[in-house]
């Protein structure tokens, strides 16, 4: 009986280990998703009051000229879709 007892306390362990790693887990992906949200939001601020200033960005290993506005539009869903 002793020995059924050590293994069902280390399954019990087990568990609660891989439950407290699962929060974990679940904390981080949250910070991400914060993180990534609130640079969206902030970038997407900033394309709002930029005006028409033109960039000049690499697109497909070209140059390209945009507008600061579009290219942090750009940026922002980006960061959205990622979440």
């Amino acid at each position: 009986m002793p020995a059924e007892t050590d293994k069902k306390l280390d399954s019990i362990n087990a568990l609660k280990n891989a439950n407290k790693h699962l929060a974990d887990i679940f904390n981080d992906l949250a910070k991400k998703d914060l993180t990534l949200k609130t640079c969206a939001d902030d970038l997407q601020r900033a394309a709002a009051q930029c005006g028409d200033l033109k960039v000049v960005v690499w697109v497909a290993n070209t140059q390209k000229d945009v507008s600061l506005k579009q290219y942090l539009g750009t940026i922002a869903n980006t960061l959205n879709e990622a979440r």
